[in-house]
């Protein structure tokens, strides 16, 4: 069926773009730090935690607070963290414009996945730059 084809083409195109391999480049050289990898563990581990007993930030202890406010600072300051952050964010950029682009062309609306951006192709694809998710994924 030429659905599932197309589907299968924007996989692969995705899976070789340019975004996903620094996304992969970045997390392989976060978890081979070990103290970006330990940073990130505890972090995880109070999230998971959190998120067990139902509790936002906003209902953690103070020290809980403090600790995850430390934590964030430390994610920052890590240049590995950083990067990968980073990189997750422009590659979901081109997950979320990849999706705006379908429900645009199931709903019949115009404009693709250039919410905010100057034009659009008639592909669906951004000619703008920011956050439209421009890159060498798909347009």
């Amino acid at each position: 069926m030429e659905i599932f084809a197309k589907a299968k083409d924007l996989a692969d195109a995705l899976a070789n773009c340019a975004e996903l391999a620094a996304l992969k480049e970045a997390e392989m050289k976060m978890m081979m730090d070990s103290e970006a990898r330990g940073i990130v563990e505890e972090y995880q581990m109070i999230q998971q935690e959190a998120m067990a007993k139902g509790l936002s930030f906003e209902d953690l202890s103070e020290e809980e607070k403090q600790r995850v406010e430390a934590l964030e600072a430390a994610m920052n300051e890590n240049v590995n963290i950083s990067t990968f952050l980073g990189a997750n964010q422009t590659f979901e950029q081109i997950l979320r414009s990849v999706n705006m682009i379908i429900t645009a062309g199931i709903t019949g609306q115009q404009g693709g996945g250039c919410s905010g951006c100057s034009s659009s192709g008639a592909d669906g694809s951004c000619s703008c730059s920011g956050s439209c998710g421009t890159g060498s994924c798909g347009n």
